[in-house]
């Protein structure tokens, strides 16, 4: 065998015992791909009931709205003023938590949309991990550019696991202010027919209070009084 021979054999004997070392790095990445994927369907599954739940709880506060109003007419009606304050600033409860609701269910999906992404690209690093060292199989290049090129295929890998690993995490913290938000509308629709009694109002919500009270009191005031028959 000629020495050109027995050089590229040497190469390429080392080259193939290098690469086959990155068995073990391509395992542990496509294990820690499926199980990071498993954690995003369970993610995206609770996600989805969790909205589902929003949107009860935001559609019953949403009922409760109107009969809110009945109930404050009723109370200015019988000159309880401060019952139908209490009344209205319930209502105003209300409106605020559908609103918080509907942004939460928005935070909802767009996390989804990013975990997918993610998880999308992280799945492309590993097949560009799982084709570069095929690449570099037969290429028999030397091992100091092999090296170069492998550990910049694994750093691709391990950015993406990192960044799916935070988004994880990022959804799941979401889901816990959803499901807070969630119980505060429950709370807040099952006590809507309760008489609204002595309510202390923060002092940031007087104002708004107020002027829906003297709104309420006006309407009233045009709707119940005698209209000239044409």
């Amino acid at each position: 065998m000629g020495l050109f021979s027995r050089l590229t054999a040497s190469i390429r004997a080392r080259s193939k015992r290098w690469t086959a070392g990155q068995t073990d790095t391509q395992d542990y990445s496509v294990q820690s791909y499926e199980t990071l994927r498993a954690e995003v369907k369970e993610a995206v599954e609770s996600e989805e009931s969790l909205k589902a739940e929003m949107l009860v709880q935001a559609s019953r506060l949403n009922q409760c709205l109107h009969r809110q109003d009945e109930l404050a007419a009723d109370a200015v009606r019988e000159g309880q003023d401060k019952k139908a304050a209490g009344l209205i600033y319930r209502r105003l409860l209300m409106s605020r938590q559908i609103g918080l609701l509907r942004s939460k269910i928005d935070a909802i999906t767009a996390e989804r949309v990013r975990l997918d992404r993610l998880l999308s690209r992280l799945k492309l690093k590993i097949q560009a991990f799982r084709d570069e060292r095929k690449s570099l199989e037969t290429r028999h290049l030397p091992h100091d550019v092999a090296s170069i090129r492998m550990r910049e295929a694994m750093a691709g890998m391990g950015e993406e696991l990192t960044s799916v690993r935070y988004a994880i995490d990022r959804a799941k913290a979401k889901a816990t202010e959803a499901r807070i938000s969630c119980e505060t509308a429950r709370r807040l629709a099952a006590g809507y027919a309760l008489p609204a009694g002595d309510v202390d109002i923060p002092d940031q919500d007087m104002e708004p209070v107020a002027s829906a009270l003297k709104r309420l009191k006006a309407e009233m005031k045009y709707y119940d009084r005698p209209h000239p028959q044409r």
